[in-house]
């Protein structure tokens, strides 16, 4: 597989689409500049999720941003996101991660983007099982 291309970032605005996240997850996270995080409890998580995200609860989030990074990936299996690193955050439909988009902004973070139509657009749009 080719190095991907740079995740277009949007000039403006914050959230992507359903098609952005397609784009996105066509390469596995250590190949990209972006890290996919569904802030949906961990039961709810394991129960399915958008291919390559990670997991880091909203009710979680708050404590985390000041964990030290050994803690962090202790805790959760992925390094944890700086201020300036790129996030797209998810759940079920959009409103956790409405809410976790708006504390990673007022933690400092600058780079932080929504998809609103989170797991029940993305699993909706599955190919149905045989």
């Amino acid at each position: 597989m080719t190095a991907p291309p740079k995740f277009l970032w949007p000039a403006e605005g914050n959230e992507v689409s359903y098609d952005e996240v397609q784009r996105l997850i066509a390469y596995p996270p250590e190949a990209r500049d972006v890290t996919l995080i569904d802030v949906r409890g961990k039961e709810e998580f394991l129960q399915g999720s958008i291919p390559t995200s990670v997991n880091l609860p909203l009710d979680e989030l708050e404590n985390t941003v000041h964990l030290p990074a050994e803690d962090f990936f202790q805790t959760y299996q992925f390094e944890q996101p700086k201020p300036h690193s790129k996030i797209v955050l998810t759940c079920r439909s959009g409103r956790r991660s409405a809410l976790a988009h708006q504390k990673l902004l007022e933690a400092g973070f600058v780079s932080v983007l929504n998809y609103p139509g989170s797991w029940i657009e993305f699993s909706s749009r599955l190919p149905a099982k045989a």
